[in-house]
């Protein structure tokens, strides 16, 4: 929004319009609508039953109060994020939302030269991301687990593990965990491997996905959430899970999503070309000319 020109006021009083992403304080809210403020409400992903279990209703409180009750307008991150909020908190008129994916620095995430033809003997498959859940990590290592010793390769996990129980996972021949706390490491790594492996439970949105993509990366990933939305153009690499908008992490099959990895390495080069003839989607500059597009229509 800076590269755009944007202006903000220096008090909340002043403004015209209020942004925030999923939630905001009430009292605010209320002040902001006295004086005859518009509100926009962002939002990714929310907390449902089969993931977070009784506790989904009252994180969702809030939510959905500023939803049904406060926001002129709402933006979600993908259809998959709108088709979640209609089913649990109730629909919207067309005229009162938008869906506006996210957007990736290029001038960081790029691909490198020579991608397409490099040759090497391991192949080398990449995720990364924080990680908290075990459908984050799990289905990948049960998946790869089926593949040693029939594939060369080397995985590399980028990024924080979050909890014991995933650690033990990590403790493979084949896994290189890293952390890198900073994006030009990152994106070196990404175009520096062959394959990215992605597994999220209903995933809304995922950056680390936009990233791989701009790096020129095939993903491989199951069918869930966002994904057959931002990978339209490869979807053979994705594996069915079901049609529920709530999907369930029983449903992922950590043996289907081998298949899938070996029929991307069967067929990397194809895979390959397909993800550099796809890497300048979902720019930065795009993600902000869709939110300014919004905002003037409220100031």
């Amino acid at each position: 929004m800076d590269n755009l020109g944007c202006e903000y006021p220096k008090k909340a009083g002043n403004a015209k319009l209020f942004f925030f992403s999923s939630m905001y304080n009430l009292n605010s809210l209320k002040k902001h609508r006295r004086r005859e403020g518009k509100i926009i409400q962002r939002l990714d992903g929310i907390f449902y039953p089969s993931k977070h279990h009784d506790i989904y209703s009252q994180k969702n409180r809030l939510i959905k109060e500023i939803y049904l009750n406060y926001a002129d307008f709402v933006i979600f991150q993908s259809e998959h994020s709108k088709n979640q909020c209609f089913a649990m908190f109730g629909e919207k008129d067309e005229a009162d939302y938008t869906i506006i994916i996210n957007g990736v620095d290029k001038s960081l995430f790029f691909p490198g030269n020579g991608q397409k033809n490099r040759q090497r003997e391991k192949i080398k498959f990449i995720t990364s991301g924080i990680f908290r859940n075990m459908d984050m990590v799990e289905p990948i290592i049960q998946a790869l687990d089926l593949l040693y010793g029939k594939i060369d390769f080397e995985f590399f996990l980028v990024g924080p593990v979050k909890n014991d129980e995933l650690r033990s996972l990590t403790k493979k021949p084949y896994l290189k965990h890293r952390i890198e706390n900073n994006p030009q490491d990152l994106a070196a790594l990404l175009r520096d491997s062959d394959v990215f492996i992605y597994s999220f439970l209903n995933p809304p949105c995922p950056n680390s996905v936009l990233e791989a993509l701009s790096c020129g990366l095939p993903i491989v990933s199951f069918d869930s959430g966002a994904m057959s939305e931002i990978l339209f153009f490869a979807r053979e690499l994705l594996v069915p899970v079901s049609d529920d908008v709530f999907q369930k992490y029983e449903d992922f099959q950590p043996k289907k999503l081998a298949e899938k990895i070996q029929f991307a390495v069967d067929n990397l080069e194809i895979f390959k070309q397909r993800a550099l003839d796809h890497s300048r989607l979902y720019s930065f500059e795009e993600c902000g000319r869709h939110y300014l597009e919004i905002f003037k229509k409220f100031i």
